[in-house]
């Protein structure tokens, strides 16, 4: 795995691009109006499972306090971590498996 994972101005590059993704994303949230943190405003959909599934599986490999969680919660003005937090009790992490 090491020697897969980009470094120096790849990494850079690499991070970068994918938080312009996020952003393109953000676009599709942005288009409830306001009306709360999901794709259909308060009701959750499928397309919010999806990308809460993949949030919260990045923060399990990093970790909570990592500095990559850190700044994915807080791009987009905190929508990520927002959604994360909505759907919280549906989540469910079992270490020993």
């Amino acid at each position: 795995m090491e020697d897969i994972v980009p470094k120096g101005e790849a990494a850079i590059a690499e991070w970068a691009q994918f938080r312009d993704g996020l952003g393109k994303v953000d676009a599709w949230y942005a288009k409830n109006g306001g009306q709360g943190p999901f794709l259909l405003g308060g009701t959750p959909s499928w397309g919010d499972i999806v990308v809460a599934s993949v949030l919260i599986w990045l923060r399990i490999v990093w970790g909570e306090e990592s500095q990559q969680w850190k700044d994915i919660s807080s791009w987009n003005k905190g929508r990520w971590a927002a959604i994360v937090e909505a759907l919280k009790k549906y989540e469910y992490y079992n270490p020993g498996m």
